[in-house]
């Protein structure tokens, strides 16, 4: 009796132990270079679980702590993204771009976390 199908051909070799769409660079944990702010901030939001290790903080919008994003899941998302991910002129260095288009990258996944989760970041109940 044969198991395996006549037809049934690997065509990638993929390493035991790792995961396979990482392998294939798919996914949201494969680095990427993101063509446009509006892409990396729906990027970012998908992987937000992926990153803080199952949901978004509940407390992302608080205000106890400074900045945009409170400096700890700040440290978190840049600490991500160092992990190969790219502006569009190839860019990498997501505490101090230069970069016009993505220099307000903070500000932008603030603005969009206040309209799905339908809070301010500043208001006086945070």
């Amino acid at each position: 009796m044969k198991l395996i199908p006549e037809s049934l051909e690997e065509s990638l070799n993929f390493e035991r132990g790792i995961d396979p769409k990482k392998s294939m660079m798919i996914g949201l944990s494969s680095p990427r270079r993101f063509k446009s702010i509006e892409e990396f901030v729906d990027y970012i939001i998908k992987a937000m679980p992926l990153i803080f290790g199952g949901k978004i903080p509940e407390d992302i919008l608080s205000k106890g702590e400074e900045g945009i994003i409170p400096e700890s899941y700040y440290s978190e998302i840049v600490k991500w993204l160092s992990r190969g991910f790219e502006m569009p002129d190839g860019d990498s260095d997501w505490d101090f771009t230069t970069n016009t288009e993505f220099n307000t990258w903070t500000l932008q996944i603030e603005q969009r976390l206040e309209e799905i989760l339908g809070q301010k970041r500043w208001s006086k109940n945070n």
